[in-house]
């Protein structure tokens, strides 16, 4: 028995509340099917939900070719760097702590604290007469062996003794030789002298003590030079170093006891390694001593040294707005960049250009490379530009 067809009875049409929303573009329209009988009672709820709707299309973003308003910078001509002062301390040129080689009793201390000595004057003494006995000894054991040297030498002419008893006469005459002078070099070694010119700083010992070998019995510091040193940060360390340097010039010392008085110094040499607390290097000036002052280690001084001539070329430096100077994310740890206005009109564009910082100062950071004179840079809100951006000259509106 064949089955009847099926007859369902068709959906009632639906009405559909169409919401729409301008702007923002890009947002899809929001379509809410509703009954016949059930419009009544949705159709508030429903404009109710398409008001909170109404937010959940894209975020409008700028556009790319937005031209942004920034601050320029013109980069000045490099300006020469100008006179700066260091606090310095006056230190002997030459310092050399005496000591005996040998082990001895002090006999004479011929020297007193702050005494001038000349070059070969005797400082101190030791009790020689050991020394003395030992010397005797080598002397009589070297002429010993001098004399049965020659006998066995005339023997050996003759043949009537053996060549290997002369080869050792002969060994034991230079042995002989050789002790006795050991034994006039240690003799030498119980007197002290100065080996230059200077001024006795300190006497460690007292007379007929017992001392040591290498113990210290005077310290003898120069008298005609002293050394200035100072400490120079990296910065600035490039300028004494390298073939560039004038060894003519002569920077100025002034000494804190002799106020109104300018004395001339020559550079003499600089470390290589800076100081673990500051970071800095030292340099060392040379300094004669004037006739009419007295100086002495330890004093306080103050160096002014004029890098505009320094070197034979001017040193120069260029210095921006430390707001022009930032460091990007994506690029390398402590890189300083800053962004370089390019184009002419319309067509001005930003382009970011790693820099080399030096010191700052109260002119704005100094650049050691990295931008030239005449370049254009962005001086402020660096952070909302990105790499090829447009840009136009920022003008003060009237009444800002």
């Amino acid at each position: 028995m064949p089955v009847p067809p099926l007859n369902f009875p068709r959906a009632a049409r639906r009405p559909l509340i169409q919401v729409r929303r301008i702007p923002p573009s890009g947002a899809q329209p929001c379509r809410i099917p509703l009954d016949d009988e059930e419009s009544s009672v949705k159709t508030p709820a429903c404009l109710l939900l398409a008001s909170l709707l109404v937010g959940c299309g894209p975020t409008p973003s700028v556009p790319a070719d937005s031209v942004r308003p920034v601050k320029l910078y013109s980069v000045p001509a490099a300006a020469a760097e100008g006179v700066r002062q260091f606090p310095g301390q006056l230190v002997a040129s030459d310092e050399v702590d005496l000591s005996f080689r040998l082990a001895g009793h002090l006999k004479t201390l011929a020297v007193k604290t702050g005494q001038r000595v000349e070059r070969g004057q005797l400082i101190a003494e030791l009790d020689d007469a050991d020394l003395r006995l030992r010397l005797r000894d080598r002397e009589a054991t070297f002429n010993l062996a001098r004399a049965q040297y020659q006998r066995v030498a005339t023997l050996n002419e003759r043949q009537l003794v053996a060549r290997a008893e002369l080869d050792q006469r002969k060994a034991q005459l230079d042995s002989a030789e050789a002790a006795l002078k050991l034994a006039r070099q240690e003799l030498g070694y119980a007197r002290l002298t100065a080996p230059f010119e200077g001024v006795i700083a300190q006497l460690p010992v007292q007379n007929h003590q017992m001392l040591q070998p290498k113990q210290p019995v005077a310290i003898l510091q120069s008298a005609d030079t002293y050394d200035v040193q100072f400490q120079l940060p990296e910065s600035l360390l490039e300028r004494v170093d390298g073939a560039s340097l004038r060894t003519d010039y002569q920077p100025i010392v002034r000494l804190a006891r002799v106020p109104g008085r300018d004395f001339l110094a020559q550079y003499k040499e600089h470390s290589t390694r800076p100081d673990p607390a500051t970071l800095s290097y030292t340099v060392t000036l040379t300094l004669q001593r004037p006739k009419d002052v007295t100086l002495l280690p330890g004093m306080s001084t103050t160096v002014e040294v004029d890098f505009a001539q320094l070197g034979r070329d001017a040193q120069t430096s260029l210095r921006v707005p430390v707001e022009a100077v930032f460091s990007a994310d994506d690029g390398a740890p402590g890189q300083s960049q800053v962004w370089v206005v390019k184009g002419t009109g319309d067509a001005l564009h930003v382009e970011r250009r790693a820099v080399q910082l030096g010191q700052p100062g109260a002119e704005g950071i100094q650049i050691l490379s990295g931008l030239e004179p005449g370049e254009h840079i962005v001086a402020a809100g660096t952070a909302e530009l990105r790499e090829g951006q447009r840009v136009r000259p920022w003008q003060r509106e009237r009444g800002l």
